[in-house]
This record gives C-alpha cells, sequence and structure tokens, in this order.
C-alpha cells in the first residue's frame, strides 16, 4: 500500500475509536455515524485487499504464544477475587463442598443450581481445587480462571490455522484483555466451562479439517458435546460447527472421517441424554421459563422479538442495561474502546466473503451465540451471549493485523506497526484501568455480586472464633447460598435473628460476644441495640468511590456517586457487656398468638424489616407502649407494614393526626396471620422527610391504676397525667412489668388466660424472661 493509502487506513481506525467512544458516553446516532463511516473508510483505504501471510517461522509463534499466554495468566490471576460473592458462584461452592462429603457421586448428575438444574461438571472442578488446595474464595475462582486461559490459547489456535499468525495474535491478546472475559472467568464458572470446551471443539475441528486425522475428528466431536454438560446457552453450542461440518461433507477426502466425529459425539452425549429423559425439565425448564413466547402471544406481534434483538446488539457497543445485566456497571457496554472501534469493520469484511467456510463460521458462531440472550425475556445479560464473543476478538484483530502487513516501504511499514503496536498497548492500559479500577469500585456492581455480604462476614471473622455473627438484615439471611458458603469456608457461627428481641436471645455459651450484623434499612435496629449496649462498639463499612487512573470525565460514570451512608454495619458486643442484663431497655409490651399458642414478651421497639421469619408459624401480635412525642416541629405516625395494623393512639382509632407534643399510648394490633413481618414506624413532619422513630421515644406502657403524676423531662417535654382508655376500649388485660434487682422482669396480669411456655420464652441472658404468671 502506498503512504496515503496505510494514512487513510489509520484514519478509519481513528473513526472506529470516535465512534465507539460516542457509544460508551451515550451519543448513540453520533456513536453508530462515526462506525458506519469506519467500516466505508476500511474498505475505501484497500486495507482488505492485502493478503496476511500465512506462514511464520516457529520462533515467531513460539514468542507470541508466550505473549499470549503471559496476557492470559496475568489479566486473570492479579486481583484473582473480585468484590462480593454472587449467589451462583455460591451455589457452585457449596455443591462442591457436597462433592468432597461423597453427596454427589458423578459429574453427570444433574443438581439443583438456583432457578435451574446443571450437570454437576463444573462443581467436580470445583472440588479438585478445593481438594487439592484448601477451600476459600480464590480456589473456588480457579477452575473458572484456567479455563479462561485455556480458552484464550484454544482461540490463538484457532484464529492462526484459519486467518493468519498475526490475526491470531492479536485477537487472542483482545481475548485476554477483555474485562468482559476476565469478569466471566472470575465467575459463573458453567459458563466458562461451555466456552472453552466450544472453543477446543473448533480448534480440533479446524485441525482435523486441515489434516485429516482421525484422532482431531475424534477429539472436536468429544469437545463440543461436552457443553451440554456447562451452561443452559451452551446446550446449542455445537451448531457452531455447521458450516464446517457441511464443507467436510462435500469434499471426498473428508467425507469418509466425519462419522468418526458424529460417533465420538453421540457417544459424549449419552450421559445427557439419559439424565435428561429422566428429568425433561432440567433441560427445557429454564428455558420455557424465560422464553418471549409469552410477551409475544400478549403483544400479538413480534415486536417484543425485535426490541430483545436490538437490545441483545446494543449490549456490545451501547450499553447492558439499565434494567438487565450483569457483567459490569449496567451503563456500560461488554466491549471496551478498541475492540468496539474494530469489530464491525471486521463483520463486514467477513460478510463479504460469506461464501468462505471460515467466514461463514464466524458469522454463525455470533448468530448461534446471541441466540440465547436474544430469543430470552430477561435480555440482555451478557452471560447468556458470552459464547458470541470469540468472533468479536477475531473480527476486531482482522483491521490491524492487515495494518502490520500493510506497506512494503519500510519507513511506511514502521509507521503503520507502531501505529498497531500503540493501538494494542493503549487498549491493554484501558482495560486494566477499566477493569481493576472502574469495575472493582462501582457501587452498582458492588451490589450484584453482593459486596455486603462478604463484608458482613468478614466483620464476623475479624471478631475472633469464640464470637458469633447475628445476621438481621431486611435483604438477606445466615442461610442465603453466599453467607452459607462463608461460614463454611471461614468457620464462622452466623445465625438469623427476625427482630430485636430475638437477636437478644443468645445462647450463654458464648465467650467471646455477639456482632450484629445488618445493613441499610435497619438502621432504627442498630440504636436500639446501641441503646441497650452503650459500650458496643460500631464498625462501618462504606462503599469506595468509583475510581480510573484517567479518563473518568470522558464518561457519565463519573457522575455516579457512592452510597453516602454505611452499606453494613456491625455492632461488636461482648458477652460480659452488662447490657445483657438490662431488662428495663425494653420499653414496648408484646402479645402474641403464634398457631395454637400464646407468648408475651417485651422488646425494644416495634421494628420489623429483617429478610427471615418473624415466627416459625403465621402470628398476630398486639403491642401497647407510650410514645413521647417531640413539639418541634409537629409530627404524625407514618406505618410501613405488612400486617394491615390497626393503631390506636390514647384509646381512639388513629388516622394519620399530627400528635400533641408529650406522652401517648399507643396500641397496635396486626391484621391477618403473617410468618414474615415487616413494620416499621416513621414520624412524618409537615414537608419534611419521614424519619425513623428511635428507640428512645419510647416509654413503658402505664396502666391508669397504676399511674401518678409525674413530671420526668424528655427533651423539654413534660409527661402528663392522661386516662387510660386504651384497657377500658378494648377490654383486654392489663399488664405492668417489675424489675428485679438482677435485671429480669415479671410480668402481672388480671386475668390468667395465657399459659406459659418456658422453651419460648426463657432468655438464657436474662434480658427477656418467661413471665410466672401471678393472679391478682
Amino acid at each position: 500500500m502506498s503512504p496515503l493509502r496505510v494514512g487513510a487506513a489509520i484514519a478509519a481506525i481513528g473513526l472506529g475509536l470516535f465512534g465507539a467512544e460516542r457509544c460508551i458516553a451515550g451519543d448513540l446516532w453520533l456513536g453508530i455515524g462515526g462506525l458506519l463511516a469506519s467500516i466505508l473508510a476500511t474498505f475505501a483505504s484497500g486495507l482488505w485487499a492485502i493478503e496476511e501471510p500465512r506462514a511464520a517461522d516457529s520462533q515467531s509463534s513460539a514468542s507470541a504464544l508466550a505473549l499470549v499466554a503471559a496476557a492470559l495468566v496475568f489479566f486473570r490471576a492479579y486481583r484473582l477475587n473480585p468484590p462480593g460473592l454472587w449467589g451462583d458462584d455460591a451455589i457452585n461452592g457449596l455443591l462442591a463442598l457436597r462433592v468432597l462429603d461423597g453427596e454427589i457421586a458423578s459429574p453427570f448428575s444433574l443438581v439443583r443450581h438456583a432457578h435451574s438444574s446443571f450437570h454437576a461438571l463444573a462443581n467436580f472442578a470445583i472440588a479438585a481445587c478445593f481438594d487439592a488446595f484448601g477451600a476459600s474464595l480464590t480456589t473456588l475462582r480457579l477452575p473458572g480462571v484456567i479455563a479462561g486461559c485455556i480458552a484464550g490459547l484454544g482461540l490463538y489456535g484457532i484464529a492462526r490455522r484459519c486467518f493468519g499468525a498475526t490475526t491470531a495474535l492479536i485477537a487472542a491478546l483482545l481475548f485476554a484483555t477483555s474485562p468482559m472475559e476476565i469478569a466471566h472467568a472470575k465467575s459463573l464458572t458453567q459458563v466458562v466451562l461451555g466456552l472453552m470446551f466450544q472453543i477446543l471443539g473448533m480448534y480440533a475441528l479446524v485441525r482435523a479439517d486441515q489434516e485429516r486425522r482421525a484422532g482431531w475428528f475424534a477429539a472436536a466431536g468429544v469437545g463440543l458435546s461436552a457443553t451440554v454438560y456447562t451452561y443452559h446457552a451452551a446446550k446449542i453450542a455445537a451448531l457452531v460447527a455447521a458450516p464446517l461440518v457441511i464443507d467436510q461433507l462435500r469434499r471426498p477426502e473428508t467425507r469418509r472421517r466425519s462419522w468418526i466425529a458424529a460417533v465420538a459425539f453421540g457417544l459424549a452425549l449419552l450421559p445427557a441424554v439419559q439424565s435428561y429423559w429422566a428429568d425433561p425439565l432440567a433441560l427445557t425448564g429454564r428455558a420455557q421459563s424465560v422464553s418471549l413466547s409469552a410477551e409475544i402471544a400478549e403483544a400479538g406481534s413480534l415486536m417484543p422479538l425485535v426490541e430483545a434483538v436490538v437490545r441483545t446488539l446494543g449490549i456490545f457497543h451501547y450499553a447492558q442495561g439499565p434494567k438487565y445485566h450483569w457483567f459490569g456497571p449496567a451503563t456500560d457496554p461488554a466491549l471496551t474502546l478498541l475492540s468496539a472501534a474494530l469489530v464491525l469493520a471486521g463483520m463486514a469484511y467477513s460478510l463479504t466473503r460469506w461464501r468462505s467456510p471460515y467466514h461463514q463460521t464466524l458469522l454463525v458462531w455470533f448468530a448461534v451465540g446471541i441466540a440465547p440472550a436474544a430469543l430470552s425475556s430477561e435480555a440482555p445479560r451478557v452471560y447468556r451471549a458470552l459464547l458470541a464473543s470469540p468472533p468479536l476478538f477475531i473480527w476486531a484483530a482482522m483491521p490491524l493485523a492487515r495494518l502490520w502487513h500493510a506497506a512494503s516501504d519500510a519507513r511506511v511499514r514502521r509507521v503503520a506497526r507502531a501505529s498497531v503496536v500503540v493501538l494494542l498497548f493503549a487498549g491493554a492500559v484501558f482495560d486494566y484501568n477499566y477493569y481493576f479500577h472502574r469495575w472493582y469500585t462501582h457501587p452498582y456492581l458492588r451490589w450484584n455480586l453482593g459486596q455486603r455480604m462478604v463484608e458482613l462476614a468478614s466483620i464476623a471473622r475479624d471478631a475472633g472464633d469464640d464470637w458469633i455473627g447475628v445476621v438481621m438484615t431486611p435483604t438477606f439471611s445466615a442461610r442465603y447460598e453466599s453467607l452459607d458458603l462463608l461460614s463454611r469456608l471461614w468457620d464462622l457461627d452466623l445465625r438469623d435473628a427476625g427482630s430485636t428481641r430475638a437477636a437478644l436471645q443468645l445462647d450463654p455459651s458464648i465467650t467471646g460476644g455477639a456482632i450484629f450484623l445488618t445493613a441499610p434499612g435497619s438502621e432504627t435496629a442498630v440504636r436500639a441495640l446501641k441503646r441497650i449496649f452503650p459500650s458496643a462498639e460500631v464498625r462501618e463499612r462504606f462503599d469506595p468511590a468509583p475510581y480510573m487512573w484517567w479518563g473518568g470525565g470522558s464518561w457519565p460514570f463519573a457522575e455516579i456517586r457512592p452510597h453516602p451512608y454505611p452499606v453494613t454495619y456491625g455492632l461488636a458486643v461482648a458477652g460480659t457487656d452488662p447490657g445483657w442484663t438490662r431488662a428495663s431497655r425494653a420499653h414496648v409490651h408484646v402479645r402474641c398468638v403464634v398457631g395454637k399458642d400464646e407468648l408475651e414478651y417485651r422488646e425494644p421497639l416495634p421494628f420489623y424489616h429483617f429478610f427471615v421469619d418473624t415466627f416459625a408459624k403465621p402470628a398476630s401480635c398486639v403491642w401497647t407502649g407510650d410514645l413521647i412525642a417531640p413539639n418541634n416541629p409537629p409530627r404524625s405516625i407514618d406505618v410501613e407494614s405488612n400486617l394491615d395494623p390497626a393503631i390506636t393512639v390514647d384509646g381512639q382509632a388513629y388516622a394519620g393526626e399530627e400528635l400533641e407534643p408529650g406522652r401517648h399510648s399507643i396500641r397496635i394490633e396486626s391484621g391477618k396471620p403473617q410468618k414474615r413481618f415487616r413494620l416499621r414506624l416513621f414520624w412524618k413532619g409537615p414537608g419534611s422527610r419521614r424519619q425513623p422513630i428511635p428507640p428512645n421515644a419510647w416509654r413503658r406502657y402505664r396502666p391508669r391504676n397504676l399511674r401518678g403524676r409525674s413530671s420526668h423531662p424528655v427533651r423539654g417535654i413534660h409527661e402528663r397525667d392522661e386516662p387510660n382508655a386504651l384497657r377500658d376500649v378494648d377490654r383486654t388485660p392489663a399488664f405492668e412489668m417489675i424489675d428485679r434487682a438482677d435485671g429480669a422482669g415479671v410480668f402481672f396480669e388480671r386475668v390468667p388466660i395465657y399459659r406459659s411456655f418456658s422453651s419460648d420464652l426463657t432468655d438464657a441472658t436474662n434480658f427477656l424472661t418467661e413471665t410466672p404468671h401471678t393472679t391478682r
């Protein structure tokens, strides 16, 4: 090529970079225009007229392979553990522990995995790493890392034999540094194993096509059939071989040996056929549940399909979300700048060469790979289209490979090759910057990966072996798969609490203390516990700010800020804390009917916002207590609950009126029985945001015949002597709790209508005690 044409080719690539940057920045139409202009300019420059040399000396090939291997290992092994632990990864770890325990006997057994049933092949790979190197988060991710490295080497082998050594080297380097590939290699082991088997099967098929050896035909059949034992989307992965298989059947020299691949493929599928025959829903159930067919039928047109295809194609250049996403923040595309700039030009070139079996293979590979995402009602999610990614890197490598060989003149050739080196180096640096800074620190991603669960478990682990963790969050429980796996890996004692009362009923054998673990939404519970345990240490964890080395101001994500509040709380209470016997802190009296049983107790405040069931059976409760209403500004009570509660204030039905400053008798009665309570009370002022009613606003409910005049100042508000109409209205027995010197309490009732349930109410810490029902 002449210097002018080389310059035109470099300018065409520059147009692609501009278009990709505009798409990433959200300027979609200008970005599409830049990408289309880049495709046209690439053809106009004559870049595709260059034929890449297929021959390469062995020394260059060895050096190139070493470079690819180094990049693959570094980008996957460096900072191997991402923030958080996604539930599917945790399930894989738990199933691997079951493999080691002998509960799962075969890698071809079907095991339940979240919403799906998978073969246990991936779990056996994880179990092997657990057995060899010990069970940890690192060894949990090691099989995926190894599979990702093997897949990159296999991609190099395919591209080298089909398109040339230079294209192969660049494609493998782009694959090695791609954040999309790195992220999936560290999670979702089934998906990465499916990608690896697909690439290895295709590599064997290409070698069989060129060398015509029976062993490569057999290896191709086994590799492609192995994808069936991995992820759902990989069940159709073998279809990518169709163009090459059809071409081989047309040629007499390969037709006779193609049956070897077919026999190997069929034999390797026998365990899958047997398992799916016994459980057909394991094969079709998940696909049916996310199919677009229901949306198409409801719409009465194919528009849902068109929208799904467009959104699926958009995940590579524009955005994955904002609603449906997995890899990275939802605002970002799956391909980063360099790959996104070049891939469409390479795809356009393959379309012009569609008669070639190898270019046909790339086009069919991409179409088959995106089909599971494009046909899914929950798309786009990149892991459903991950098997479409290998052709993308080959296409992106093609323009740079031809630019590398563009000029015969030495000076022009140096300029062309320097441009390629600069682009590849800058792309690798950008990918490093994006993945290890932007990706690791982004709050969306940390939320989706369950980073706060790892933080909660880390707080409990830091406390020591003789401490327990009491999980009381509004979003998950100690038995959630991520916390369940961390409990086993780190030898933690994590327990659930359905209320503040349940959190305080601890085993007296605990020698160290308790870490109360919670997340935003339960701050009031933290304040209640802090009031009971003034000496407790509050341990907070905040999200880090999104950070990049450079370029953070060029895209919208620079505007995203972390949550200004802690993402996790840990309240450390030593076992010797005097708060364990401070029964006077429990001001709210509770009477509950749980199934056929009747319970009564006191608790710090009526607060139920935790993930686990409050009671083992459906229950209904009545809460009574005195509430101090502030005087500046006037406040009303706002209730957030799933119990349809009836509230009376000072004996009158409450309808949201502003309360006069001072002390008020409150009665809350739940509606239909529930197992999991949701009950939070807020102060609401005129024109102001809601504020949770703090625990120090509650006082003991005082029956009328026991209440005298008092003048106890509470923030400038004096208690008033008010008639107690509550008991007279509902005609329920009145209760009073008398504190004993040892910190325990005794309830007295006027009518002995409640039975005693020591197994339910005994509190070993003497905070909440069984009530000896003494009749007056």
